[in-house]
């Protein structure tokens, strides 16, 4: 029985070692994101490349500039413009994209939440002969899969600013 009870210690002891260098793991982790954050305008051309090569489609962004706020990271993308051509049948010119994220939300449901969403100066021109083509178009734009279905609600909607809360 002394057996028995001092391996089932060595393996609480191991397992307890375990959960504390997982958690000294994570937070440092979280602490190198929460002060990379701010450098991410240095690094916007990966996300400009991504949407560009995944979608074929020309966006560009300005500016970006981050902080880590409460409840996670506060991005803001500044004039952001998605120009019309054969792989889309939609432009937009954004003045100001403002996304604050919620970290343990989308970490508790594994997928990106977000607790305020904010267009500012949206200006958009849509072909709507090429966009209601039939069965011809393939707009990747226009056909980009969504992962799972949100319920959104429209806080507030003006000429100027469209605000959306999650």
């Amino acid at each position: 029985m002394t057996n028995f009870s001092s391996v089932a210690a060595y393996l609480l002891k191991k397992f307890w070692l375990l959960l504390a260098v997982l958690l000294v793991l994570f937070a440092l982790v979280l602490s190198a994101a929460r002060y990379a954050l701010p450098h991410i305008e240095h690094n916007k051309h990966l996300l400009e490349n991504y949407i560009n090569e995944q979608y074929g489609v020309n966006l560009s962004i300005q500016s970006v500039h981050a902080v880590w706020q409460r409840n996670g990271p506060s991005i803001v993308l500044n004039s952001v413009s998605l120009a019309k051509n054969d792989a889309s049948p939609v432009a937009l010119d954004i003045r100001q994209i403002y996304v604050e994220l919620d970290f343990w939300e989308s970490l508790r449901h594994q997928l990106i939440s977000s607790t305020r969403f904010e267009l500012r100066g949206l200006k958009l021109d849509i072909d709507a002969d090429r966009l209601s083509g039939g069965d011809k178009n393939n707009f990747p734009v226009v056909n980009a899969p969504v992962t799972k279905p949100r319920t959104w609600l429209i806080a507030s909607l003006d000429m100027t600013t469209l605000s959306v809360r999650i």
